[in-house]
């Protein structure tokens, strides 16, 4: 049995509950582009990435747990870290 900490999002309630994108549709907005970027060259790059400004963590945490499941699938090696800043009281 698995714990909640492995459990993989795959349904849209799971995603509404936590507060966060989903990674996995589609069209996700103004993100679609970035979850697009981080599938197809996340495996052929190393480093971290990092958002600036990341408010309510919401995009932060998807990409978090986007990149667990590219490690998962094996599509990447796990080495990527995902870093995030925030002011909180916003850039000048």
């Amino acid at each position: 049995m698995e714990s909640n900490l492995e459990m993989q999002l795959t349904q849209q309630w799971q995603f509404d509950v936590l507060g966060i994108y989903n990674y996995n549709r589609e069209e996700v907005g103004n993100l679609s582009q970035w979850y697009k970027l981080v599938r197809n060259q996340l495996p052929l790059t190393r480093g971290c990435l990092v958002e600036f400004g990341i408010n309510k963590g919401r995009s932060f945490l998807a990409t978090c747990l986007l990149l667990r499941d590219l490690k998962d699938k094996g599509l990447v090696d796990g080495t990527t870290i995902n870093v995030g800043f925030d002011s909180f009281s916003g850039f000048p």
